[in-house]
């Protein structure tokens, strides 16, 4: 309907959090765009662009990605620290994160990585093992990053606690860049946050 109803869309995001948690779904979805643009029912020029987990990359995907008419695959490798992926208890490590990367490079399709720049849990160290990481694969990778400065915590998660929150009345940034967010409290961890 889209490609129809508006043809000067070219590309359509897929704002799936992780488009290929459920590989069985993204192969079908992928195949059934495959085939509808064989037939005609999909212009050939439309791209597509998703969202995934580095731990769901490996050639065949990609390679399916890629035939599908997909450009870019955002992938949340979170962070290049160890010590940092572990606190936020993410089933990968910066040796993953790199190695998806590279599938998707090798396989012609663009990267795009997101990036927490700050945990409770940061150091000086853990910081600067993961820029200098973030700096080599958009410099050296030609990867487009973006860097979260704030972590959300998820529902579900050990850092949303127990879901009851403080909302702080005295807002320490006072600038267009936080223009009606409010700064709160977790009363279980103790965490700040701004939403």
């Amino acid at each position: 309907a889209i490609s129809n109803q508006y043809p000067f869309i070219n590309g359509i995001y897929i704002d799936d959090e992780n488009f290929i948690i459920n590989r069985q779904r993204a192969v079908e979805t992928l195949n059934e765009i495959i085939n509808k643009k064989e037939t005609g029912e999909l212009r050939n020029d439309l791209t597509f662009q998703c969202r995934t987990r580095t731990d769901n990359i490996d050639s065949e995907i990609c390679e399916l990605l890629k035939r599908a008419g997909f450009n870019t695959v955002s992938v949340g490798s979170e962070s290049y620290s160890k010590e940092e992926l572990d606190y936020l208890k993410k089933n990968n490590s910066p040796e993953q994160n790199l190695k998806a990367v590279k599938i998707i490079k090798n396989s012609g399709l663009n990267v795009a990585e997101n990036y927490i720049l700050y945990t409770p849990d940061t150091t000086a160290d853990t910081f600067y093992e993961n820029a200098s990481h973030i700096c080599y694969n958009i410099g050296n990778l030609n990867v487009d990053g973006t860097a979260t400065l704030f972590l959300t915590p998820l529902p579900g998660t050990e850092l949303w606690g127990s879901g009851n929150y403080e909302v702080l009345h005295d807002f320490p940034y006072k600038n267009e860049l936080f223009k009606d967010k409010v700064m709160f409290k977790d009363l279980k961890t103790g965490y700040e946050y701004i939403g």
